[in-house]
């Protein structure tokens, strides 16, 4: 009774009265079924309110219990997204891998959310030192002919990661579409185009990466990003000379 009480009162917008019940309910004992999903609730009601830690550590631990099983698209994205990209350094990769699978298998024939599940596999693969991976799952978000607000994002992580491997004719293709897609993101815009340069000095075109790193230098006010291209810069005379 008291669980019912608990999601009646969430669903109906009480959701801090309807989160004690759903704790107290918890105390005496429901069924595995009920006990996640009150736990998931409660977890939702965390993020919410700013207890970012309490979130964290109780989607984690839903997740490993299998928990993505029972969640919906949108929630496996928002989940997976959130534990990635905490701030505190403590990314939950693995976690954020089994939203993404899991969400790629709830996707069906959606490229938005196709898109979206790939792009968070690669993020996670990304994040956990699997580059080979993470690019191969970068592609396959890019293959979606559908632009979602994480394709501008894909595009930058796939050059970069092309770029230092040495991919660069691909590198400088998909590097060139992320300077289109983050037409609004300043900070977005000056690394690829400084990637851009430094995929021009591994081919082997120092004039390239000289016009590039110009750009950095010329149009963007990040003094880490103007050091870099500075370098390249005169690391391009010294190949011309």
């Amino acid at each position: 009774a008291l669980y019912w009480r608990g999601i009646c009162a969430v669903r109906l917008g009480h959701e801090e009265k309807g989160v004690q019940y759903l704790k107290e309910a918890l105390e005496l004992g429901i069924s595995l079924d009920s006990a996640r999903e009150a736990r998931l609730i409660i977890a939702d009601e965390d993020f919410r309110s700013g207890r970012v830690a309490e979130a964290r550590m109780a989607y984690v631990k839903l997740i490993n219990e299998g928990a993505a099983e029972r969640m919906g698209a949108a929630k496996l994205c928002a989940v997976g997204w959130f534990l990635l990209e905490e701030d505190d350094g403590r990314r939950a990769c693995r976690e954020s891998k089994k939203c993404a699978e899991a969400l790629l298998k709830v996707a069906g024939s959606s490229p938005e959310w196709k898109q979206e599940g790939f792009a968070l596999l690669g993020a996670a693969e990304e994040a956990s030192g699997e580059f080979s991976a993470a690019i191969g799952s970068y592609r396959q978000a890019l293959a979606e002919n559908v632009r979602t607000r994480r394709r501008k994002s894909v595009a930058l992580n796939l050059g970069v990661l092309l770029c230092k491997a040495g991919e660069t004719a691909e590198a400088d293709a998909v590097l060139k579409e992320a300077v289109k897609l983050n037409a609004d993101d300043s900070a977005a815009r000056a690394r690829a185009y400084l990637f851009l340069a430094k995929n021009c000095m591994a081919a082997r075109d120092p004039q390239g990466a000289r016009d590039y790193a110009t750009v950095v230098t010329t149009l963007f006010s990040d003094p880490e990003m103007i050091a870099e291209a500075k370098k390249i810069l005169d690391g391009a005379a010294n190949e011309v000379k």
